[in-house]
């Protein structure tokens, strides 16, 4: 079965203020206006399955910029989370789900998607997505097997 996984880094975040715990900052007014690019983007695609970190920007990033998609499941496992968790995260997808998101956080997130495809270098900016196509299983997705079949970065809008 043909799938797509859609990675997401979350959009531009205010630096963390003294006291504040790290998973609690929110997003710039310039990470809202992301969102609101990539909400127009993404107009018309289902993610029927969008997993993402607990954090407050991952939460607001998916808010603001999903307008279709059929269930948000929070994965405590994404926060901060290396490649290898990420990866993890898809084994747990449903067989039937052919369309997948994952809001997370940089390094891992941008490490994932350089494994999918063999770049050798990919740096995902705030707020910027990555669209996979494999043929396959969640529970195998495939590195190195990916093809990029498209993206979308604010930063080159």
């Amino acid at each position: 079965m043909i799938r797509r996984l859609t990675l997401l880094r979350h959009a531009k975040t205010l630096p963390v203020a003294p006291g504040q715990a790290d998973a609690d900052r929110a997003l710039t007014p310039r990470g809202v206006q992301q969102c609101a690019e990539l909400a127009t983007y993404l107009h018309g695609q289902t993610f029927y399955t969008v997993a993402i970190s607990p954090s407050l920007r991952t939460r607001e990033t998916a808010r603001l910029a999903l307008r279709q998609a059929a269930g948000i499941e929070v994965a405590t496992a994404l926060y901060q989370a290396p490649a290898d968790t990420i990866a993890g995260v898809t084994e747990t997808f449903s067989a039937t789900c052919c369309n997948a998101l994952i809001v997370a956080h940089n390094p891992g997130i941008s490490v994932f998607a350089g494994r999918l495809s063999r770049m050798t270098a990919c740096e995902m900016s705030p707020c910027t997505a990555l669209s996979f196509v494999f043929d396959g299983d969640w529970h195998e997705v495939p590195n190195g097997r990916c093809r990029l079949d498209w993206q979308f970065s604010p930063e080159d809008r």
